[in-house]
């Protein structure tokens, strides 16, 4: 494409910031607002699942209103070409910062991933899980505010797109469950944000390695050892936060990631470095080359071998917080950047913004721990910040009972871990997030009961049988993660016992019913190889498992039928020379009975057997037992007199 193209008759591309799997990604001009600078990406693969997806990236985070989260201006075509215009960021991807090893504290480290928590969190609060956090989806301005790229292959609610999840996400930083192909939740961003966090303390990737041998690693073998980059020891709480966010079982890590930042928090308040809003310095951030991959300089430490303050949170050392030195152009320019923050500190406190306040007046102390109003100020703030923080955890647990009274569990769940995020130790806190657990406990193990009793009465014994040991280990878990419920067997929730025991049921009917139609084709098999004794044994078999089993019976009825008439043939042929007996009834009987099993065959079963078995009389005659009676008597008789003769 080439530079001075304009794209739907108002963006005039400058440059080539880059190229990605989806498309590329210019730097343009919006004629139409004062030439505002925006990024503008371009697909360049022409299929349609890829411009499903291209559709759905514009969707999902143009839906997400987030200081931490990139800003869609419009989507649209050009020339049959789906673009997106989004917020220009000038700044640095983490993948930048990490390659070039670019000096940033550890406290700094760990706050810029607690703001990847913060836009993440929102995602997931709106239902989107991104599904490809890596270093190069994030990227820092010079103001130090991160934000998310790319969420071209997050997954969106009701985004029908055929390409399953096995097949998208980048390897060194998928997840054990997204390398498995299965169903993800928002607890798989946890573990590739855990390995963002490792990977920017370590400068080295926790898993590398080849695509293939990468995935074998997630799914069983330990990070590498975490250390300290370029050189250090990572405080234990670091380790412990970047271990539990890399667990393999999604129920070990972080349920969300706003427990994970309010821990990084908590973590980066005992690195020994405070923290601010201090512009961030453009020798760090931007590239001084301004070629891609230029390593960045480091700055020369001052004469008087002290940390400069206006490298901030982005290069060289932090500051000390000591007392400043009584002269000389250091000490000015910590009292000068001291009374800046001061009055930031001040103007954040008047309007009620206390955390901004807290971190203000946190930076003012330690550059000039000398400054009187700094220290009551930052008391105030941090006793003002306390309070609010109380309010709002009351109002959000207020509203999680409200939402819990009303049944919906999800929005119930996303306040509890908003007021968890802020007072952990509180015990309405607790005790709402243990009555909620047990409540989803219960929900999800009734949705199984009821599907599995669906599943039950449509014959799909398989899915039946899987639904009910879901339910089963729901229940399991739940009493082992130390809910209400400890201690309660699978076996204790109401129904499932009963639904076990008629799946149970079900599978003996149909092996019972698989045995009878085994034994039935024997027979059959037998009768037309003229075997009427072996035939008749099969048919008497599968009918004393089951004496209604029509099959059987009628298998049984061709039996003696065809017997009947194996003995008829030869008494037929020895008395055609003879005048016929007005008093002989065997050709009668035989008739009889043959009509008998064709009734018997046509479905006529009501004069064959009672419920119990026995024969009954029919309203026009002997029972059909009687008249085979007679016809072996006749046959005797018969018999009997051939051996006279």
């Amino acid at each position: 494409m080439t530079a001075p193209e304009l794209i739907a008759q108002k963006f005039r591309i400058k440059s080539l910031l880059g190229r990605g799997g989806m498309g590329e990604v210019y730097l343009a001009l919006d004629e139409t607002l004062g030439a505002r600078r925006v990024a503008l990406k371009l697909l360049r693969i022409d299929e349609e699942e890829m411009r499903k997806r291209f559709e759905q990236e514009a969707r999902a985070a143009a839906n997400l209103q987030h200081r931490n989260i990139i800003t869609i201006y419009e989507y649209g075509q050009h020339r049959g070409q789906p673009y997106i215009a989004m917020e220009f960021i000038s700044g640095a991807t983490l993948g930048a910062v990490i390659a070039e090893h670019r000096p940033l504290s550890l406290a700094t480290r760990l706050e810029l991933i607690e703001q990847a928590c913060s836009g993440v969190a929102h995602a997931h609060s709106q239902g989107i899980i991104h599904r490809d956090i890596k270093p190069s989806n994030l990227i820092v301005d010079h103001e130090g505010c991160l934000r998310i790229l790319d969420f071209g292959i997050a997954h969106v609610p009701a985004a029908n797109l055929t390409r399953g999840p096995a097949m998208l996400g980048t390897p060194n930083y998928m997840s054990p469950e997204q390398v498995n192909g299965e169903s993800l939740d928002r607890r798989s961003d946890v573990f590739s944000l855990g390995l963002v966090l490792f990977e920017l303390v370590a400068h080295q990737q926790a898993f590398a390695g080849e695509s293939m041998r990468v995935l074998d690693r997630i799914r069983f073998e330990a990070p590498a050892p975490l250390t300290l980059s370029p050189s250090g020891e990572v405080p234990d709480a670091v380790k412990r936060i970047v271990k539990r966010a890399l667990e393999k079982r999604p129920d070990d890590r972080y349920q969300t990631l706003l427990e994970m930042q309010r821990e990084l928090r908590h973590a980066r308040g005992g690195t020994g470095t405070a923290w601010s809003n201090v512009q961030v310095p453009t020798t760090v951030i931007a590239k001084p080359s301004g070629k891609l991959g230029s390593p960045a300089q480091p700055r020369p430490a001052a004469s008087s071998g002290r940390p400069d303050p206006a490298e901030g949170r982005w290069g060289g050392k932090p500051p000390t917080g000591g007392t400043p030195a009584p002269s000389g152009p250091l000490s000015q320019r910590r009292r000068e950047l001291a009374e800046r923050h001061v009055t930031l500190g001040r103007q954040a406190f008047n309007r009620h913004d206390y955390t901004r306040a807290v971190d203000e007046l946190e930076q003012a102390a330690a550059l000039d721990q000398s400054h009187a109003e700094a220290a009551k100020l930052l008391e105030q703030a941090r006793q003002r910040l306390a309070g609010q923080q109380t309010e709002q955890v009351a109002r959000l647990l207020a509203d999680a009972e409200r939402q819990f009274a009303r049944g919906d569990l999800a929005a119930a769940r996303a306040r509890v871990d908003e007021a968890n995020a802020l007072d952990a130790e509180h015990p309405h806190v607790i005790e709402l997030a243990e009555t909620i657990a047990l409540a989803e406990v219960e929900a999800h193990l009734q949705s199984c009961l009821e599907r599995a009793q669906s599943a039950l009465a449509a014959g799909e014994l398989s899915r039946c049988a899987a639904l009910l040991d879901e339910a089963g280990l729901c229940l399991a878990e739940g009493g082992a993660s130390g809910s209400p419920k400890a201690g309660h067997r699978p076996a204790d929730a109401p129904g499932l016992v009963e639904l076990r025991q008629q799946l149970d049921e079900a599978y003996a009917a149909r092996a019972r019913e698989r045995r009878l139609e085994r034994a039935v084709a024997q027979g059959r098999a037998h009768l037309e190889q003229r075997e009427l004794d072996r035939a008749l044994r099969a048919a008497e078999g599968a009918l004393l498992e089951d004496p209604d089993h029509p099959a059987a019976r009628a298998l049984r009825a061709d039996v003696l039928a065809a017997q009947a008439g194996a003995v008829s043939e030869p008494d037929a042929a020895e008395t055609t020379s003879e005048p016929p007996d007005e008093n002989d009834t065997r050709p009668i009987l035989v008739t009889e009975l043959q009509d008998h099993a064709r009734h018997v065959m046509g479905g006529g079963s009501a004069s064959v057997a009672g419920a119990d078995g026995t024969a009954d009389a029919t309203a026009n005659g002997p029972s059909w037992r009687d008249r085979l009676a007679r016809v072996v008597a006749a046959v005797t008789g018969t018999l009997a007199r051939r051996r006279q003769a």
